[in-house]
């Protein structure tokens, strides 16, 4: 029996296996979920935070003065797209910035880089 319209899913190279709704190229889809993440005011605070070097949750909160689970949540939905990694440090975890794309972003966004600030 043949799909329906809506259920029949197209192979294109350099794309996932898509649905006939949402045909984006990964790139563009990395890209999309990567501003979405950031378009988030206390996401972007995270993130001005970790320019500065690797921090805790702990350290996090202390310096946002927001409440742990708060930080937890928006640091996972970080993690998720790919803009903050994580390290084991005894005990506790510590997170950074991932790199690539995002620091790249961020030196747009915020301007100069941490490294020529320091400069």
């Amino acid at each position: 029996m043949p799909l329906a319209p809506s259920e029949q899913r197209y192979y294109i190279p350099h794309v996932i296996s898509i649905s006939r709704t949402d045909c984006r190229p990964l790139s563009l889809r990395y890209a999309s979920d990567l501003l979405q993440a950031l378009g988030h005011p206390i996401r972007l605070q995270i993130v001005e935070v970790l320019r500065s070097g690797p921090c805790t949750v702990g350290n996090i909160v202390e310096r946002l003065g927001l409440a742990q689970p708060v930080v937890s949540k928006h640091i996972a939905k970080l993690r998720e797209v790919g803009a903050v990694s994580c390290a084991p440090r005894g005990r506790e975890r510590e997170y950074q910035l991932a790199g690539g794309h995002t620091e790249a972003l961020l030196g747009v966004l915020f301007g100069a880089t941490q490294e020529e600030e320091a400069a």
